[in-house]
């Protein structure tokens, strides 16, 4: 476990406790807080604390101390040895109360005592005696102040975010008004990352990523599967259950199967293949081919929406993508005669609840328009929607849906390459091919739908894709 790490981020809770409850270090003492016990004020190593927390000075800059005054964010801990634990040994250069340094964390691989925990992995501290973990602001002076990046965890890891340094001269006496939502959002953060802490072991990878003076500390789960089994022991039975679970054994694996103890059961669709009109179109979307390809697949979605009139949901494997075949696709249309009915909508990054019901109403039945509605595959429209009846005619997926290649993909198909279960398949193709289905699943939902799926990517004809396709979907027609 990242004892270090956890240390810090339980450190500044008790920080946080006191700031929530007691007003900071100078403030008067304030309601309580739901949810916030205080800590002990053994805590703390002197009247600043070894944390300050971020607010608000009279100018509107940020005001906050580190724990001896310098002006750089000291965040101490014990150091490991490095001699058994396989912690987290050494994480940064030291720092002096004129000199922050710089936090040389890096990716931490498995250290040679095998228990799975991050090992060293910077430059040894210059103040070797100190036996702490110093991270502070990469190239801050005392009169800068920088920031630790938010605290937004993908799925599978746990982050510090949102510790924020800044002007010595205000003493930690004039910062965020305990209670406030920002500071809140940070105790909870820390919180998560103390449990997430607790239950490292050699499924887990800690990493850092630092861009000029943000540095966000990760830690990466890279299988689930043992925390739920062990959740699962509590329980006489536990059902899985849902209409995208393929391959089974995957699904079986990552959700933490006991083997022979466990079994599955593949219920048949409800709904006929008559109901369904399937077409592949065996164009590349691969990164490489997509401006080449872009062009004749927004002219087939064209033809097709017009062959087959009706509403229609259009999905693409990336904002990007989508927006550009979007912009395509609404000038085809002004070459069309036939287009004038035609309404285009299109999905947008961060859409509110009331956009998002207006997205969906649009789709409505025997209206006098015909909407062409732009999503992306995996995003709020590809699953737990229902547009029944004429609501929707068609869906057209183009591409597999494979996630996009960065850095936790890689150590992900590392991960599974090196436990023998096939990297590229448990981190790429897998997940890619369940938000298709996903998508392709909005079309037919009732025993009274029918529908055109028009799925866009030539390798949809491979076996390893074709073997992922439901049933119902291999009855389809080459275009």
């Amino acid at each position: 476990m990242p004892e270090e790490l956890a240390a810090l981020a339980e450190a500044f809770v008790v920080q946080a406790e006191r700031a929530l409850l007691d007003g900071g270090a100078g403030g008067g003492r304030s309601p309580a807080v739901p949810g916030v016990q205080a800590g002990a004020e053994a805590g703390y190593a002197s009247e600043e604390g070894l944390f300050a927390l971020a607010g608000s000075d009279e100018s509107g800059g940020q005001s906050a101390t580190s724990g001896r005054g310098s002006g750089g964010l000291a965040l101490a801990s014990a150091a490991t040895d490095g001699s058994g634990s396989g912690g987290l040994a050494s994480a940064s250069a030291a720092t002096n109360d004129r000199d922050p340094g710089k936090l040389a964390s890096a990716y931490a691989a498995t250290s040679d005592h095998g228990s799975g925990s991050p090992a060293s992995a910077s430059a040894a501290a210059r103040d070797r005696a100190s036996s702490s973990l110093a991270a502070v602001e990469a190239g801050q002076s005392d009169r800068d102040s920088g920031s630790l990046s938010p605290a937004s965890a993908a799925p599978g890891g746990h982050v510090i975010g949102d510790l924020v340094p800044a002007d010595a001269a205000s003493g930690g006496r004039g910062g965020t008004a305990p209670g406030t939502p920002e500071l809140l959002e940070l105790y909870f953060a820390c919180q998560n990352f103390v449990r997430a802490a607790k239950l490292y072991d050699e499924r887990y990878v800690t990493y850092t990523e630092c861009e000029r003076s943000e540095v966000r500390v990760k830690l990466f789960c890279l299988d689930p599967s043992h925390l739920l089994r062990t959740m699962g022991k509590g329980y006489r039975s536990t059902v899985f259950f849902s209409a995208t679970l393929t391959p089974l054994s995957y699904y079986m694996d990552m959700l933490g199967s006991d083997g022979e103890a466990d079994y599955s059961v593949v219920i048949p669709s409800p709904f006929s293949r008559e109901q369904l009109e399937v077409y592949v179109s065996p164009m590349s979307t691969r990164y490489q081919d997509r401006e080449r390809t872009k062009e004749p697949i927004v002219s087939l979605l064209s033809r097709v929406t017009a062959q087959h009139r009706g509403n229609y949901l259009l999905f693409f494997p990336s904002y990007a993508y989508m927006e550009d075949a979007c912009e395509r696709f609404a000038a085809q249309r002004q070459e069309r005669t036939d287009a004038d009915d035609m309404r285009i909508i299109v999905q947008s990054a961060r859409m509110s609840e009331e956009e998002r019901e207006r997205f969906l109403a649009a789709f409505q039945s025997g209206a006098g328009e015909r909407v062409i509605g732009f999503a992306v595959m995996g995003g709020i429209f590809a699953e737990g929607i229902d547009l029944v009846g004429d609501r929707l005619t068609g869906v057209a997926v183009v591409g597999v849906g494979l996630p996009q290649v960065g850095f936790e993909r890689d150590i992900m198909k590392t991960y599974f390459d090196e436990t023998g279960r096939g990297g590229f398949e448990y981190a790429f193709q897998f997940p890619g091919m369940n938000k298709v289905l996903q998508a392709g699943g909005r079309l037919i939902r009732s025993e009274q739908d029918r529908g055109v799926l028009l799925l866009i990517d030539d390798r949809y004809l491979q076996p390893s894709y074709r073997r992922l396709l439901p049933p119902e979907w291999l009855d389809y027609t080459l275009l």
